[in-house]
């Protein structure tokens, strides 16, 4: 089946138990697409259990491309990874406080946690 392009990704939300609990990673989601580019179903081939509805509803919230064969649109069936980061949702210093550290390494160099 051919790849569709996704014209407008949606982020997920982050789950406040998976930020309590500081469950992150990458999930593989399999969306399926009609001729039109409309999403239809997903299915899971790589799971976060206290992620996946997250990334569940957001991959249902994107915008896809109508695939197309020899100039026909046809439905598609394809992954996509969907990333939830502490890192990528608070700043250096509110992420570093959640991973409990009272500094951080940066290239070798260790600097305490301070915003002077």
């Amino acid at each position: 089946m051919p790849k569709a392009n996704i014209i407008k990704q949606v982020g997920p939300i982050y789950p406040e138990d998976a930020i309590i609990a500081k469950v992150e990673g990458i999930m593989i989601i399999q969306p399926t697409t009609d001729e039109q580019g409309k999403f239809l179903d997903t299915k899971i081939l790589r799971s976060i259990p206290l992620l996946d509805k997250a990334a569940l509803a957001a991959v249902k919230k994107w915008i896809f491309e109508p695939s197309m064969i020899n100039g026909k649109p046809r439905p598609a069936i394809f992954p996509v990874t969907v990333l939830i980061s502490l890192l990528k949702y608070f700043s250096r210093y509110e992420w570093i406080a959640l991973r409990g550290a009272d500094h951080y390494d940066y290239f070798g160099k260790d600097y305490p946690i301070s915003e002077a």
